[in-house]
């Protein structure tokens, strides 16, 4: 599955990509803000993102929103599960920091599955939420 990163924070967002690639994604690209996430979806078309909520440029909820119109799943992570916006009419799915290796990568499976099917499959790791319309 090729996966895109969209994470403002180095640290993290490094953090993302070796889980991601030690489960054996592929990781297409990072992004730090929402504009070089937007042009790296539209080059790269990912299967999934992994979006953090709050950019310091931008919008992770607007780029997302892009991102699933395009067939993208999204997986949010984010510090505080009330980022995430009840009611914004998105099929996606978050996790909140912190979090592991194996629930990062189960988590991202879990969006695609959502993403799918309109529902969470009964494997997704626990700290996994569906974004409630």
């Amino acid at each position: 599955m090729r996966v895109l990163i969209v994470e403002d924070e180095a640290f993290i967002a490094h953090a993302l990509r070796q889980c991601l690639q030690a489960a054996g994604f592929e990781v297409i690209g990072l992004a730090a803000t929402e504009p070089v996430g937007r042009h790296l979806s539209a080059r790269e078309r990912p299967d999934a993102a992994v979006v953090d909520v709050k950019l310091r440029s931008g919008s992770g909820v607007d780029l997302a929103r892009s991102l699933i119109e395009q067939g993208t799943a999204v997986l949010f992570v984010t510090g505080n599960g009330r980022d995430v916006v009840a009611g914004s009419g998105l099929k996606a799915a978050y996790l909140e920091k912190p979090f592991n290796a194996q629930s990062i990568a189960l988590a991202v499976r879990a969006a695609q599955h959502l993403m799918d099917t309109g529902a969470l499959p009964p494997w997704a790791p626990s700290g996994v939420r569906q974004i409630r319309t």
